[in-house]
């Protein structure tokens, strides 16, 4: 069956109403890099699609750049309140969502031109939840370290696990409804996207893998104040060349391989963790970007920090005599005077 074909409405340029695929670009204050990035979804050649372009509540030039594409599939919303990732952003867009499938698009990554449609192949010619094709993740300058993400034992996950990352993820957007959407990144000890793939997806026996490179992925969490510098410079670059370079995969994906035979790896500025306190993985993130804390993050950073000084003083109280409980609350006092009155309690 063609991807198309059950459709009961369509135009003569392709696009069914409703159409098949809803593409969803969460943004925050980052126009420079997003026109890259929506120049990517619309040069696909699988053109049956809506793009959803939804702001973090953003307060700059956003909404202007998204408008002056003046392309009828795109539709822009903007939160009225920042929620500092983009699983809120990713939850209007899901309300939002008509397609029968939902992919994601990131503000600072980049779509060769048949990713949607070897994506909708892959979902229209199998039952399953989810399809995922590979993703090229570059390095920043000057190194620009390459390596494939979406091979089973490629990431950290173990030999039987695939790495993914949502920009190389289509899904069935039923299904995305039925478990609740993203959960709040505040109340999570890992990243949202992890968390919403491994509720959605279950195993990967209901994961269709597609061994194409679709993908260029800049991350942002290994490009130090990336929301304050807001460069675009490599996204630029890498359109111009996937535009021009017929060999352009070839080239990359043996770099990767070179990078890999040299033990060249990405090192990781964000480091995770089973005893950090739910939101902090996230928090590094923003922290890396240049973003500053929220102010619901701050409070809750203040309790940790109270509860993990107050720890080892609760303990030193109560195996100290009480003769030397009040010296201790007075040299605690140097460090914060909101000690003492725990420790003198």
């Amino acid at each position: 069956m063609s991807p198309s074909a059950h459709r009961s409405i369509a135009g003569d340029d392709g696009v069914s109403f409703p159409p098949l695929v809803s593409v969803i670009l969460p943004t925050y204050n980052w126009s420079t890099v997003l026109r890259h990035s929506i120049r990517t979804v619309l040069w696909q050649s699988f053109a049956d699609f809506e793009l959803l372009v939804v702001g973090d509540a953003c307060d700059d030039d956003t909404e202007d750049v998204v408008a002056g594409f003046r392309e009828p599939r795109v539709r822009w919303h903007n939160l009225e309140r920042n929620s500092g990732n983009q699983a809120a952003p990713n939850n209007a867009g899901l309300a939002m969502a008509r397609g029968k499938y939902v992919a994601y698009a990131h503000q600072d990554d980049l779509w060769m031109p048949e990713h949607l449609s070897v994506l909708v192949r892959a979902l229209e010619e199998d039952e399953r939840t989810a399809a995922h094709t590979l993703i090229l993740d570059v390095g920043p300058p000057p190194d620009r370290i390459r390596r494939v993400v979406g091979l089973p034992g490629g990431g950290t996950f173990g030999a039987d696990k695939v790495e993914l990352f949502t920009p190389a993820v289509m899904h069935r957007t039923d299904a995305a409804r039925r478990i609740g959407g993203w959960a709040d990144w505040r109340g999570l000890r890992e990243g949202p996207y992890f968390d919403f793939l491994n509720r959605l997806i279950g195993s990967d026996r209901d994961l269709v893998s597609v061994r194409e490179l679709t993908v260029v992925k800049f991350h942002a969490g290994l490009r130090p104040n990336s929301y304050v510098d807001r460069r675009s410079d490599e996204q630029a670059e890498y359109v111009e060349r996937i535009l021009s370079e017929p060999d352009f995969r070839a080239r990359e994906l043996l770099h990767a391989m070179e990078d890999g035979a040299r033990g060249r790896r990405l090192q990781a500025l964000v480091h995770w963790s089973s005893d950090s306190p739910p939101g902090a993985y996230m928090e590094q993130h923003r922290t890396v970007r240049g973003l500053p804390p929220l102010p619901s993050t701050i409070a809750r950073r203040e309790r940790s920090l109270r509860e993990a000084v107050l720890r080892p003083a609760r303990k030193l109280r109560d195996v100290l005599p009480g003769r030397l409980r009040r010296p201790l609350g007075r040299a605690l006092s140097r460090a914060g005077s909101f000690v003492v009155r725990d420790a003198e309690r």
